[in-house]
């Protein structure tokens, strides 16, 4: 009995010793991996949902957007030795009357948990800035080499409407639906050619009057006109019956979506005024010329206009727009055929375990797989990547509820 003891007892020694050197051996949560595991996961999140909504905008669905505005995450690996023994003695032989058995156990729990809230953009808030025409001052931000003119512009550029001296009016809307979305294209491209862009320009704003010669003397001294230029100010003459009024004019820097100047002379006699242009020179009241209007868009309709993209990409009759490089144009993609698509989405193609992953991919409401595969898709990740911004710049102060809203595990 003594010698089962024994014996049952160096196992027990030898089985702890293993698991000891088992617990010291095992891996320890690593931040770096798990914090780079998780913004991977988000950024395809948040792309996967920018396809969504362009998906729901085909299809005539409302769109829904969610944001996740807190993470709370925990790694953990927990190592738990026991060793556990029992003797069961029994008559076995006569020889030897009494017999033992014994049994060990231990375990290793390693556990990574992440919390996260889900906020709903489903506000007021949110959607009274999402539905407000795009600024120009946003737009600027996107006047580089690196982003090709005529995608952001075919992103914001709602419709251009031509006024001629006789007031008919021409309009040419940004829809591959409508019949008349290449022409709009044309006119669109005659326009980036003259250097069409956003600039920083002076904008006078009338701070009162008409005033009385008088009154201007009262106020501001005899010499009127030069303490008001020393003020950064200015004066507009206004005939009323047979008396000269003044205006006081008060100058202010906004962005304007318009043509340099250094483009006007050839532009303007062809064709249009000098409305369009950045720093309009004298004679902007001429009737003779055609008058250009570009109407831009909220950010609500950047994701419909995706949505008549991808409908017509995807209809009957398959259309894809795409966009042809313009003097202002790097190409990336020499040799695709694909090269200059505005937006590639695919349609219930599954993709095998030898084919890339996709760029983005959702299961949509009507059971339908939709995705933008990862290679030859044109414009895609820059169209998504722009789309995500101009979204971003709609969440104003308050437009993310307070967290936690929907906490999940």
């Amino acid at each position: 009995m003594a010698q089962k003891y024994i014996q049952f007892k160096n196992r027990i020694l030898l089985v702890a010793g293993i698991l000891c050197l088992a617990a010291c051996s095992s891996p320890s949560p690593n931040f770096g991996e798990m914090s780079e595991k998780y913004a991977s996961t988000l950024v395809q999140y948040q792309m996967n949902m920018q396809l969504a909504n362009i998906v729901r905008s085909s299809t005539q669905r409302p769109m829904s957007f969610l944001d996740i505005p807190n993470i709370t995450g925990t790694g953990s690996i927990t190592s738990t030795l026991g060793t556990s023994g029992s003797i069961y003695t029994y008559p076995l032989r006569a020889s030897n009357p009494t017999d033992s058995i014994f049994g060990a156990s231990a375990g290793i729990a390693m556990a990574n948990t992440f919390n996260f809230s889900q906020s709903s953009l489903d506000n007021s808030v949110f959607w009274k800035s999402f539905l407000q025409e795009i600024p120009p001052s946003y737009m600027k931000y996107f006047i580089h080499n690196h982003i090709p003119r005529e995608v952001m512009l075919s992103l914001v550029v709602d419709s251009i409407v031509i006024t001629d001296p006789d007031g008919t009016r021409h309009f040419y809307f940004n829809n591959p639906l409508l019949p008349g979305y290449p022409e709009f294209q044309r006119r669109l491209y005659k326009l980036i050619d003259a250097n069409l862009s956003v600039k920083e320009v002076p904008e006078e704003i009338e701070e009162g009057g008409p005033y009385s010669k008088e009154h201007m003397i009262k106020t501001y001294g005899t010499n009127f006109k030069q303490v008001l230029s020393n003020q950064n100010k200015g004066i507009r003459p206004v005939l009323i019956g047979n008396q000269t009024l003044y205006s006081v004019i008060g100058f202010t820097k906004v962005f304007k979506l318009c043509i340099d100047n250094d483009h006007y002379d050839n532009f303007a006699k062809e064709e249009f005024g000098p409305k369009l242009y950045c720093q309009a020179p004298p004679g902007q009241g001429s009737t003779t010329k055609k008058d250009l209007k570009i109407n831009i868009r909220s950010t609500r309709n950047i994701y419909d206009f995706l949505g008549q993209v991808v409908a017509a990409q995807l209809s009957e009759k398959p259309y894809m727009v795409t966009l042809p490089p313009t003097a202002y144009t790097t190409n990336l993609k020499v040799g695709q055929s694909n090269q200059y698509a505005l937006l590639v989405v695919e349609k219930d193609h599954r993709f095998q375990a030898n084919e890339p992953k996709p760029f983005a991919a959702i299961e949509s409401e009507d059971n339908s797989y939709y995705s933008i595969p990862s290679q030859n898709n044109g414009y895609s990740p820059t169209v998504i990547n722009l789309l995500s911004q101009f979204l971003t710049l709609s969440k104003s102060p308050g437009a993310i509820p307070a967290s936690p809203a929907v906490l999940i595990h």
